[in-house]
C-alpha cells in the first residue's frame, strides 16, 4: 500500500512539471492546482470563469473576456509568452540566503516613504472631496448654493419677468449686469411675485391656440360648456346659420371676429361630451336650437354629423383652419377666474428637467360679485331664459333665421329689464353708455394686449438703468449711481385729473362702464373715482391712485424725453397732480438730472426712438381713459374720454406713460368696449401684486443624497484600504516594494470597490 501511494505522488509531480507555460492569463492558482490546456481556446467552461475568463463567439471570430484585465482578446491578438527556457515546476522549495546591499535597502526605504506620502495625500484628498460633495451635490441640479429663498426666487422672479415681457426668452447668464436687481435675496423671506393679470393673459394670449383650445374643450365638464365667456354669432363653420342677438352685432361678428372659433358654437359642440350635456342642458338646445334644424335636412345633416364627430385632435385643428379658424380666443368676463399653474424647467448637466413653481392659483365662479354679465350674460343664460317662464323669451328660438327668433322684436338688455337683470329707467350712467358704446347685452368685451414695441421699450430701459446701476462704482469701490438712484424723490402717490376737465363746472360720479353713477359725486379737485377692474366692485367708493415705482418713473422719463427737457416740461406735467403737485416737481427733476448724469446721450436718443415706435402702437390701439363726468349745474352725465398717449397734450405725457408701464407689467390691463355704436378700448385700475412664497420642497435632493452616500462609502474602504497598507509598510519597516503602495487606489477601487461604484464616483466629479 505504501509503494503503492509513492508511485501515485511520484505520478502526479511528474505531470506538474510541465515544459510549457499554459497561458499567462491563467491565474497562478490555476495553473498549480489545475490542469489548464496549453492553449486558452481550450479552456473549460468551469476553468474559465474560476479564472477570470470568458470564452464566447462574436461574427464567428473566438474572443475572450478576462475580467481581471477588464480587456477581450481575439484569437489573432491574444498576448502570448515566449520561453526563453523549458519551464519546470521543482517539486520541493528550499530557503536560501541572499545578501542585501545596504544602499538598495535605503532606496527601498526611500520608495516606500514615498509611497505613503501619496497615499496619505491621495487618501486625503478622497476625504476632503466628501467636503466639496456636500455643498457641490445637495441637489439633484447640481447647482452649488442653490436654495429656495436665494436662487429659485431670483430665477423665477428673473423669468417670470421676461416671459411677461418678452415673447420668447433667449439664452443668457443669470448674473449679467443687465439682469441685476436692487432687490435682497439674502434673507429667509423672500418672495416669487407674479403679474395679477397673468392667468387672463394666458388665457387670452396663449391657450387662444387651436392645438390647446381643442384640447380644453375635449377635457372640458359638458355641464360647463355653455358657460365658456363666448358670445356666438354662428352655430356652424360655414356660417349658415347666424345666432347674434342685434344685426349690428351680426355685422361686427363677420367683419372682426370670423376668424375666431370662439364665435362658432360648431366648436364646442363637436368637442363635448353629447351624453352629458343632453343630460344637463338637452331640453333648452333642443327648444333654442335643434328643434328647428329638425324641420330642414341639411339642419339634420348637420347635426348628426356633430354629434358623431370623432376626430383626433390634430385633425380637428386641420378641419377649423381649413374653415379659416385662426384662434378660439374667448370674452373678458370677471363671472369666473381661471385656475393656472405656471412652471419653468432646472435642466441638469444630465438632461434632467426638474420644474419650479412660477405661479398657482386655482379656478372659480363668482357670480354674487361680477360686473360684466350686463354686457352679456353668457350662452348658459341664453338655454336657461328659453325654457324659463317669465324670462321674457320663454320657448324662443336663438337662430336668427327661425320665426321663432327671440329678438326679431327686442334686445337682450330689454330682456333684462323684463327678468328683473336690470332695473328700468336706466341708471344715467348706463343711459349714457348706451347711447355711446350700444345696448347691454350686445356687448363684445376683448382683453387687448399690450404692443411688442412697448414690452421691447420696457424692457430695454430697466436693462439700461441695471446695467448703470450694478457696473458705475468709484475707484474705492462704492456703488455710487445706486446710491443717487436710491436717494431721488419718488411720490409715494399721485392722483392727477387730466387737464380738459374742468374742476369748476364738472365732478366726477364714476370711472367704470360696467358700474351705474356712484351715489355721490366727487370733486376733480380730489380727483376721481376707481376705473374700472375684474374685483372693482360696484359700491367701492374709492379714488383712482398711481403709486409709481422708482423703476417706473425712470422709465416714463426717458420714454417721454423729459429727461433732456426737464426744465420746461416738468411744470406742464406737474400740472396735473392734485396731490402733491411740489414733489412732482422734484422727484421728477432729480429723476431727469439721474438719468442725464449716468446715461449717455446716445443712450437716451435711442430710448426716445423706442418709445416713438411704441407710441405709434399704442395709439394704433385707441387706448383711453375713461370717466363719467357731470354737469354741476345742469346735472347731465357726459362720458370722457381721452387717448393715454395724445402727442397734442404735453401735460397727460408723463402720466400715459407711467401707465403704459403697468400696462406691460400687467399691474393694469387694457379691454375693448365693443357694442353697436361704439368702441372703446380703456385701461383698468392698478391691481395689487400677486405673490407666493418659494417651496423648498421643490428642490429635489433625493439623487444628491444617495451619491454623497456613494461617496462617502468609496471614501471609507479607500481609507481602510490605505491604513492597512500603512501599518503592512511600518510593520515590515519599510523594506517592502513601495511602488505598490501607487497602486493602492487603483487595485482596491477595482477590487473593493468595483467599477459600478467608481463610475458613480466619476459622475460626481
Amino acid at each position: 500500500m505504501v509503494v503503492f501511494a509513492y508511485a501515485f505522488a511520484s505520478f502526479a509531480t511528474l505531470r506538474s512539471q510541465k515544459t510549457s507555460r499554459p497561458s499567462h492569463l491563467l491565474s497562478a492558482a490555476a495553473v498549480a492546482f489545475l490542469d489548464p490546456p496549453d492553449d486558452y481556446k481550450n479552456v473549460e467552461p468551469a476553468l474559465g470563469t474560476m479564472s477570470g475568463l470568458f470564452l464566447f463567439r462574436w461574427k464567428r471570430q473566438l474572443m475572450v473576456f478576462d475580467t481581471k484585465l477588464w480587456m477581450h482578446f481575439t484569437s489573432d491578438d491574444a498576448p502570448t509568452v515566449d520561453l526563453v527556457a523549458p519551464y519546470t515546476a521543482a517539486p520541493r522549495l528550499s530557503i536560501t540566503k541572499i545578501p542585501v546591499m545596504a544602499s538598495r535597502q535605503r532606496m527601498a526605504r526611500a520608495k516606500a516613504l514615498v509611497g505613503l506620502g501619496y497615499l496619505v495625500l491621495t487618501i486625503g484628498s478622497s476625504i476632503s472631496y466628501l467636503q466639496l460633495a456636500s455643498v457641490n451635490l445637495a441637489n439633484d441640479f447640481w447647482w452649488v448654493a442653490f436654495n429656495s429663498t436665494g436662487i429659485q426666487s431670483y430665477a423665477a422672479n428673473w423669468y417670470g419677468w421676461r416671459l411677461w415681457v418678452t415673447p420668447s426668452v433667449q439664452d443668457g447668464q443669470l448674473d449679467t449686469a443687465a439682469y441685476a436687481t436692487l432687490s435682497s435675496y439674502a434673507t429667509n423671506a423672500t418672495l416669487i411675485y407674479a403679474t395679477p393679470t397673468y392667468p387672463g393673459a394666458m388665457q387670452y394670449e396663449v391657450a387662444n391656440s387651436l392645438p390647446l383650445a381643442i384640447r380644453g374643450l375635449r377635457q372640458t365638464d359638458a355641464c360647463l360648456v355653455p358657460w365658456i365667456a363666448a358670445q356666438y354669432c354662428y352655430l356652424d363653420f360655414d356660417r349658415r346659420w347666424e345666432m347674434a342677438n342685434s344685426a349690428a352685432r351680426q355685422q361686427r361678428c363677420f367683419l372682426e371676429f370670423r376668424t375666431n372659433g370662439a364665435v362658432y358654437l360648431e366648436g364646442p359642440l363637436r368637442n363635448v361630451d353629447w351624453i352629458a350635456f343632453d343630460a344637463c342642458w338637452g331640453d333648452a338646445f333642443r327648444t333654442g336650437i335643434a328643434s328647428d334644424l329638425a324641420s330642414d335636412a341639411a339642419g339634420v345633416a348637420w347635426l348628426t354629423g356633430v354629434q358623431r364627430a370623432a376626430t383626433t385632435e390634430d385633425a380637428e385643428v386641420l378641419l377649423w383652419q381649413a374653415k379659416g379658424i385662426g384662434s378660439y380666443t374667448t370674452a373678458w368676463q370677471n363671472y369666473k377666474s381661471i385656475g393656472l399653474l405656471n412652471s419653468f424647467d432646472v435642466v441638469n448637466a444630465f438632461g434632467l428637467a426638474y420644474p419650479l413653481t412660477l405661479y398657482a392659483t386655482n379656478g372659480s365662479f363668482a357670480l354674487a360679485t361680477e360686473t360684466t354679465r350686463k354686457m352679456y350674460w353668457s350662452f348658459a343664460a341664453d338655454l336657461w331664459a328659453v325654457v324659463t317662464n317669465g324670462s321674457g323669451v320663454t320657448g324662443r328660438s336663438l337662430l336668427r333665421s327661425s320665426a321663432r327668433f327671440a329678438f326679431t322684436n327686442t334686445t337682450l338688455g330689454a330682456v333684462y329689464v323684463t327678468n328683473g337683470s336690470m332695473q328700468a329707467p336706466l341708471d344715467p350712467a348706463y343711459a349714457v353708455f348706451e347711447s355711446t358704446i350700444g345696448a347691454f347685452g350686445s356687448v363684445d368685451l376683448r382683453h387687448v394686449p399690450f404692443p411688442e414695441s412697448l414690452g421691447l421699450l420696457v424692457r430695454t430701459v430697466r436693462e439700461a438703468i441695471a446695467t448703470v446701476l450694478a457696473t458705475t462704482t468709484t475707484e474705492n469701490g462704492t456703488f455710487i449711481a445706486q446710491d443717487d438712484y436710491l436717494q431721488f424723490t419718488v411720490l409715494t402717490a399721485m392722483q392727477w385729473v387730466p387737464s380738459a376737465l374742468s374742476s369748476l363746472s364738472q365732478v366726477s360720479v364714476g370711472s367704470s362702464m360696467l358700474c351705474p353713477m356712484m351715489s355721490s359725486w366727487l370733486n376733480f379737485t380730489s380727483g376721481y373715482y376707481t376705473f374700472f377692474g375684474y374685483n372693482a366692485p360696484c359700491t367701492s367708493s374709492l379714488g383712482e391712485w398711481l403709486y409709481p415705482s422708482r423703476n417706473q418713473v425712470a422709465y416714463a422719463l426717458a420714454a417721454s424725453g423729459i429727461a433732456t427737457t426737464a426744465s420746461v416740461a416738468v411744470p406742464v406735467v406737474c400740472a396735473t397732480e392734485t396731490y402733491q403737485p411740489d414733489n412732482c416737481v422734484l422727484s421728477l427733476l432729480e429723476g431727469s438730472a439721474l438719468l442725464t448724469k449716468y446715461l449717455p446721450a446716445s443712450t437716451l436718443t435711442k430710448l426716445r426712438a423706442l418709445a416713438l415706435m411704441a407710441e405709434a402702437d399704442v395709439v394704433a390701439l385707441r387706448v383711453e381713459y375713461m370717466m363719467y363726468a357731470q354737469d354741476a349745474t345742469t346735472g347731465e352725465v357726459s362720458l370722457f374720454h381721452r387717448p393715454i398717449l395724445d402727442a397734442s397734450d404735453a401735460s397727460m405725457s408723463f402720466l400715459g406713460w407711467l401707465h403704459t408701464y403697468d400696462w406691460v407689467t400687467g399691474i393694469r390691463e387694457v379691454v375693448a368696449f365693443d357694442g353697436d355704436k361704439g368702441s372703446l378700448a380703456v385701461v383698468s385700475t392698478a391691481y395689487d401684486w400677486a405673490s407666493l412664497s418659494p417651496n423648498a420642497s421643490e428642490i429635489p435632493v433625493n439623487v444628491a443624497a444617495y451619491f454623497r452616500v456613494f461617496c462617502q462609502y468609496i471614501s471609507f474602504l479607500l481609507l481602510m484600504i490605505g491604513i492597512i497598507a500603512a501599518l503592512y509598510t511600518v510593520a515590515n519597516r519599510f523594506t517592502s516594494e513601495g511602488y505598490n503602495l501607487f497602486e493602492v487606489n487603483r487595485i482596491g477601487g477595482m477590487v473593493w470597490i468595483g467599477r459600478p461604484l467608481l463610475f458613480v464616483r466619476s459622475l460626481t466629479a
